[in-house]
């Protein structure tokens, strides 16, 4: 028999997998049912992973960093000579806030080389037309306190390509690591002896009151939440540091922490079994962000969500 706690996780996961498929995404100047986006097999996006895409943090219908993560996005277009497209993105996210109704969630964009007539590896071809991707994707942000309970990471050498610094869509070194990581925790690539940054994430390191994090390289992504707490960090007068860290400088540091859109900053208070200061969350971390939260978009008041997404 299936118990009745049972049976209500069970419909609450069918109605949202079909919520899912209900939801209205953009596809190349249209808004479609996300069950009926479709994409022809010669995009060289699925082809050779030819794209690159943005994931923006949004809160109760707020984009957080947007002009930010667009100018990254339109960056990395440019390094791969994908076209720009003739878009007006911050339409299209109120457009799918509005058909969409949701609560906190993700804007997902992703921008590819185009469709072309056949396979094959020429460079893109002036006429062809990137094919545009953008979705609203629930998601429910950690609460402060939970937060700061931390999380586990594991070290391991940096096995993926040279081009970190692009946002593109090859993330099949970063989805092994993730299948290898306990449930949870972070993947941290060294690269050359040195840490280059997380599976999904960038990191920092605190010791004696300084924080530490690599010097942005090609194999480094410049992550907006990375930009913005530099920033919080020179307006609460700490001192930050960019260069070389390396796996002992992390295990011998007082507070480790990792950021993303979607983790904003969180602690990491173990590393390969190893407890990171005392194993908890550590002033310097609470401080800073306290910092990011009060720059933390405020719910539109205009803004009719469905709850929390």
């Amino acid at each position: 028999m299936v118990s009745s706690t049972n049976q209500l996780l069970m419909h609450s996961k069918v109605a949202e997998y079909v919520a899912s498929f209900m939801r209205i995404g953009f596809l190349n100047g249209e808004y479609v049912p996300l069950v009926e986006a479709r994409i022809p097999i010669f995009d060289r996006g699925f082809m050779f992973g030819e794209s690159v895409y943005e994931v923006i943090p949004v809160y109760d219908g707020v984009a957080h960093f947007f002009e930010e993560h667009i100018a990254r996005l339109e960056s990395g277009l440019q390094q791969l000579s994908v076209k720009r497209p003739s878009l007006q993105w911050n339409e299209i996210f109120r457009n799918l806030v509005e058909a969409n109704r949701q609560g906190d969630c993700q804007l997902y964009i992703q921008v590819t080389g185009g469709v072309d007539r056949l396979r094959s590896h020429r460079p893109i071809l002036s006429e062809m037309e990137p094919t545009t991707v953008a979705f609203l994707q629930p998601v429910r942000f950690e609460e402060r306190d939970s937060k700061s309970s931390g999380i586990r990471a594991f070290a391991q050498p940096d096995d993926r390509h040279a081009f970190c610094h692009i946002k593109t869509t090859n993330l099949l070194s970063n989805i092994g690591a993730k299948i290898r990581a306990v449930p949870g925790s972070e993947i941290i690539y060294l690269s050359e002896g040195f840490v280059a940054e997380g599976a999904s994430s960038n990191v920092f390191a605190v010791r004696e009151g300084r924080v530490y994090t690599p010097s942005l390289s090609n194999r480094v992504l410049p992550g907006v939440t990375r930009k913005a707490l530099i920033g919080y960090c020179r307006s609460l007068k700490i001192e930050i540091v960019e260069g070389d860290v390396s796996l002992q400088d992390l295990y011998q540091s007082d507070e480790v922490w990792v950021t993303s859109s979607i983790r904003e900053i969180t602690p990491v208070t173990q590393i390969d079994g190893l407890p990171i200061g005392d194993g908890v969350s550590g002033p310097i971390w609470r401080s800073v962000y306290d910092e990011y939260l009060k720059h933390r978009p405020e719910p539109s008041l205009d803004y009719p969500t469905g709850g929390q997404g």
